[in-house]
């Protein structure tokens, strides 16, 4: 057993010298793959947002275009109603006129919920594409988080090993001597 223990601690040196190095290259690893995922989530954060302001310009860029349609309309119909009225021979004063100013008034009023509507479908759409950023800029910085601990884990690691791979030389070293420092 004695003749063994020299030739043991160079092949432990060596063993733990390679699970400290694969401790670390492990927790590169690591780190390098969470900085990947940080990156891709930061982009997806950057993309919702770029998304969620297009489809906000579609919203009103949709609205707008409805309004006016709706207002093009609105003017043929009272136009129509207005010559109508013409062609009957009733006087463009009292109920009638009343009666048209009322309608104009109506169409005014819907145009402007088309709008508002357009408003509210835009800040829905910024909205919803903010909470998606927020969740993948949150996801980037957690990655982030993480390829560090995977760093200092992998060092970490390497470190325990090492010492333990020290302290069972030292045991074997002591082994060997008799079994006291001052044998």
């Amino acid at each position: 057993m004695a003749a063994l223990v020299p030739l043991a601690i160079p092949l432990m040196i060596a063993g733990t010298a390679a699970s400290a190095g694969m401790a670390v290259i492990g927790g590169i690893q690591q780190s390098n793959a969470a900085n990947a995922q940080a990156k891709a989530a930061a982009q997806n954060a950057a993309f919702y947002k770029e998304l969620g302001e297009v489809n906000a310009q579609s919203a009103i860029n949709t609205a707008a275009a409805e309004e006016r349609r709706y207002r093009a309309e609105s003017a043929r119909r009272m136009a129509v109603a207005q010559t109508q009225l013409g062609a009957s021979g009733a006087m463009m004063s009292g109920t009638p006129l009343a009666l048209l100013g009322d309608a104009n008034a109506l169409a005014e009023e819907n145009a402007r919920l088309i709008r508002y509507g357009g408003q509210m479908d835009a800040q829905r759409a910024r909205l919803g594409a903010s909470v998606e950023s927020n969740q993948q800029s949150f996801a980037s910085s957690m990655y982030k988080r993480q390829a560090g601990a995977s760093l200092l884990g992998g060092f970490g690691s390497a470190v325990g090993t090492s010492l333990s791979g020290l302290g069972t030389i030292g045991a074997m070293q002591y082994q060997q001597s008799g079994g006291g420092m001052f044998a």
